[in-house]
């Protein structure tokens, strides 16, 4: 798998742990029926979710290294001392 392919992949499998977390913290009481039923369908770890969702999950994490990139070229100066 090249790299920047692998680099995405982690990054998904992150999007969807801190997805679990938040779902996880929610009360119960503000738990509607149909957020629950949703909920269930993607509880399962990343790596056995339906392509469709790890599709969406590498959306995100796409976002996030283009943001890291351009954060990257802006600062690059200031950050490395060039």
């Amino acid at each position: 798998m090249p790299e920047q392919q692998r680099l995405i992949e982690i990054l998904a499998k992150l999007e969807h742990e801190k997805w679990m977390e938040w779902v996880g913290s929610i009360s119960p009481e503000c738990r509607t029926s149909s957020m629950v039923e949703r909920w269930n369908l993607s509880q399962d770890q990343y790596q056995f979710l339906p392509e469709s969702m790890k599709e969406y999950y590498r959306t995100l994490a796409r976002r996030t290294v283009a943001a890291y990139l351009t954060w990257q070229s802006d600062n690059q100066r200031e950050f490395y001392g060039d």
